[in-house]
C-alpha cells in the first residue's frame, strides 16, 4: 500500500509540475492550482513513504544496529577492563612469586652457608683435637718411663730388699687411680706413716715418676728406722742392678740422709740415669724417683 501512494504521488507530482509550469507560461490562469495538486501528490507520496514497510524497517534495523553498536562497544570496553584487571592480577602474582623465590633462595643460601660453616668449624676443631692428641702421645711415648709397669713394681717392692719383710713395710695398697690426659696417676698406701704416688704412661702402662711421703715420729725410733729402709727399697726398685753400697751412697750422701737435721732437706743427685730427689715439707719427708 505504501509503494503504491508513493507511485501514484510521484506520478501525480512530476505531471501536476510539468501542467503548473505550461500553464504559467501560457497564461492560462490555472498554474497554481497546478501546483496545488502537485503539492497535494508530494503529501500522498509521504504518506506512501511512511506506510511502506521497508522504511519501517530501515528505521528500525538502524535504531537496532545503533543500540547493537552501542551494546557492542560496552561489551569491548568491559572486556578490555577485565583483561587489564587479568593481565594486572596475573603481573602482581607473578612479582609476588618472584620475590617469594628470591627470599627462599637467599634463605636457603644462608642456611646452607651456616651448615658449611658449621661442618668446617667442627671439622677443624677434629682435626686440631686429632692433631693434639697425636702429638700428646708422641711426647708421652718420647718420654722416660721406667722398664716396669706400675704391677711389676708392686710385686718387686715385696721381694727385692729382704730385709723389709717383717718389718710392716712389705706390702702395697693401692687406693685410686685417675686416668688424664697424657697420664695415669696412681695413689697407694703402705701403713698410715708411708703413701706412694706414681704416674704412669696410659700407653705403654710402664712408670714415669713415684714419690714416696713419709711423716716420721719425733719418739718412734722404729718408725724412724722403717722409714729409711723405705726409702732404700725405691731406691733398690729404681735400679735392681744397684748394689747396697750404692743404694745406701745415693740416700745418705747423695740425697743428704747422714745428718741428724733433716728440717730443712731438699737436695737433688742423678746417678745411672735415674734422677733422685728428696725433700722436708711442712714434716713430711719425700723422696722421688724419675728416670732420665
Amino acid at each position: 500500500m505504501g509503494t503504491f501512494l508513493i507511485g501514484i504521488g510521484f506520478l501525480g507530482f512530476i505531471v501536476f509540475i510539468i501542467l503548473g509550469i505550461l500553464s504559467a507560461i501560457k497564461k492560462k490562469g490555472k498554474g497554481k492550482k497546478m501546483m496545488l495538486f502537485a503539492a497535494g501528490c508530494f503529501i500522498l507520496m509521504a504518506i506512501g513513504g511512511a506506510l511502506s514497510p521497508d522504511s519501517k524497517q530501515t528505521i528500525g534495523t538502524t535504531v537496532k544496529e545503533e543500540d547493537k553498536n552501542g551494546k557492542t562497544v560496552d561489551k569491548q570496553n568491559a572486556a578490555d577492563e577485565a583483561k587489564k584487571k587479568d593481565e594486572a592480577k596475573k603481573k602482581a602474582e607473578l612479582e609476588a612469586k618472584k620475590k617469594a623465590d628470591a627470599e627462599a633462595k637467599k634463605k636457603a643460601e644462608l642456611e646452607a652457608k651456616k651448615k658449611a660453616d658449621a661442618e668446617a668449624k667442627k671439622k677443624a676443631e677434629l682435626e686440631a683435637k686429632k692433631k693434639a692428641d697425636a702429638e700428646a702421645k708422641k711426647k708421652a711415648e718420647e718420654e722416660p718411663v721406667f722398664a716396669f709397669t706400675w704391677d711389676e713394681f708392686s710385686k718387686s717392692w715385696e721381694t727385692l730388699v729382704p730385709e723389709i719383710k717383717g718389718a710392716g713395710i712389705d706390702e702395697i695398697t693401692e687406693t685410686d687411680r685417675t686416668k688424664q690426659k697424657n697420664n695415669v696417676v696412681v695413689n697407694a698406701k703402705i701403713n698410715d706413716y708411708l703413701m706412694l704416688m706414681s704416674d704412669v704412661n696410659p700407653t705403654s702402662k710402664k712408670v714415669k715418676y713415684i714419690t714416696l711421703m713419709a711423716e716420721p715420729s719425733s719418739t718412734d725410733m722404729a718408725q724412724n728406722a722403717n722409714i729409711l729402709l723405705a726409702f732404700a727399697n725405691l731406691i733398690a726398685n729404681s735400679n735392681p742392678s744397684l748394689s747396697k753400697d750404692e743404694r745406701g751412697d745415693i740416700l745418705m750422701k747423695g740425697l743428704g740422709f747422714n745428718t741428724d737435721d733433716l728440717s730443712k732437706l731438699n737436695s737433688n743427685y742423678t746417678y745411672k740415669n735415674v734422677e733422685y730427689n728428696a725433700s722436708n715439707m711442712a714434716g713430711i719427708l719425700t723422696i722421688s724417683i724419675q728416670p732420665k
